[in-house]
């Protein structure tokens, strides 16, 4: 039953994952390339900010914005604890 539960959730990010790249308009290797990126860059620091995030993947802020926080929202990398990331933002809004 566990490796059901695990196809699961890996088959919905997968899915959210293709969603993302078809939003920002960006194909799926390049994805995965900038993806890997961002996590190496948080492996070694501990967290990651967006500027820094900017500073390594060289394209559209607002696509940078959206992997940024896509990440984030799926605990793939970790925000720095000082600034609060646009998912973060929007939970504290009221209805």
């Amino acid at each position: 039953m566990r490796c059901a539960k695990v196809s699961v959730v890996i088959a919905t990010s997968c899915c959210m994952c293709l969603q993302l790249c078809s939003q920002v308009r960006l194909v799926p290797e390049s994805f995965l390339e900038f993806k890997n990126m961002l996590i190496n860059e948080c492996n070694k620091v501990g967290h990651l900010r967006l500027a820094q995030a900017r500073a390594l993947i060289k394209i559209d802020v607002n696509k940078t914005r959206k992997i940024y926080d896509f990440l984030v929202s799926e605990r793939v990398i970790t925000a720095n604890k000082n600034s609060i990331s646009r998912v973060d933002a929007a939970k504290c809004l009221p209805d």
